[in-house]
């Protein structure tokens, strides 16, 4: 498209209304054929799209031109967490994510698209062969188990100063980005107005939409693991069990040192 647009203002200084009618022509066919490819992709994407829970574990395939499937055993599930898109959000639908130790298996093993009862079924039935329940347990639970009814020994926010660091961090990049800006406005006074409200504007949006994930992170020690939900506009729920925990790192900034605060990140075998 870009090669096309160029190619366009080029022959626009010769012939502008030719140029103009023939763009117009391009995209009349070009938009709606690509649109027609795209449906018809997903349309074989979904007849191969399938997963399944079978003797040799959970079963997943995916893949149009370069078909691929994965079989990940049950007990080599190590970490199991929910999210979910702004398309999923406006659908009402959830994507499960699942891994072993195996690089291949953070590729392939998510499942997309699912509805709230079937998530949290299929979750719950992982996360019993993962606590080492007996299949028949497991299953037996998946019909109403969530997450949340683990018991919960204790339940953190983030503190509330941090939000204002974040809001410090968006300050010095618009003063970075201040010099070069200078030179346009001592040659064009009348842009200074513009630009402000171009700069204060899009900062305006950054801090309420900061503020809304800031607000939505939870941190809970469970009986069984770590739980964590972030996300205000892609929300996701992780459980990361204690077994599975690799390291714990503490870090601190230097907005952080001036106000007393730190990162702690909590790592297992594939998340963090």
């Amino acid at each position: 498209l870009c090669g096309f647009a160029s190619i366009l203002a080029e022959l626009a200084a010769e012939n502008a209304s030719g140029v103009i009618m023939g763009g117009l022509a391009f995209f009349l066919i070009a938009v709606p054929l690509f649109g027609a490819l795209v449906y018809r992709y997903q349309q074989e994407y979904f007849k191969v799209y399938d997963y399944g829970l079978n003797e040799r574990g959970l079963e997943i395939k995916k893949g149009v031109f370069f078909p691929k499937s994965i079989t990940l055993p049950l007990e080599k599930i190590s970490d199991v967490y929910v999210d979910q898109d702004i398309f999923d959000r406006f659908f009402g639908l959830y994507d499960l994510h699942f891994s072993s130790a195996s690089l291949s298996s953070g590729n392939l093993s998510h499942i997309d698209g699912m509805d709230k009862e079937t998530t949290d079924s299929l979750r719950a039935y992982l996360m019993g062969h993962i606590r080492g329940e007996s299949a028949g347990k497991a299953w037996a639970g998946a019909a109403g188990a969530r997450m949340e009814e683990a018991h919960e020994l204790a339940v953190f926010r983030p503190d509330p100063i941090g939000y204002w660091v974040d809001v410090a961090g968006m300050l010095l990049m618009l003063l970075f980005m201040l010099p070069f800006m200078l030179p346009a406005l001592l040659q064009a006074p009348g842009l200074a107005a513009p630009l402000a409200v171009l700069g204060i504007l899009p900062l305006g949006v950054l801090m309420v939409y900061a503020k809304k994930e800031f607000d939505s992170q939870i941190y809970a020690l469970r009986s069984d693991g770590i739980h964590v939900r972030r996300g205000w506009l892609t929300p996701s729920e992780t459980l990361i069990f204690y077994k599975n925990v690799q390291d714990i790192d503490s870090v601190q900034t230097f907005l952080g040192r001036l106000v007393g605060i730190r990162t702690l990140t909590v790592k297992s075998m594939s998340f963090q």
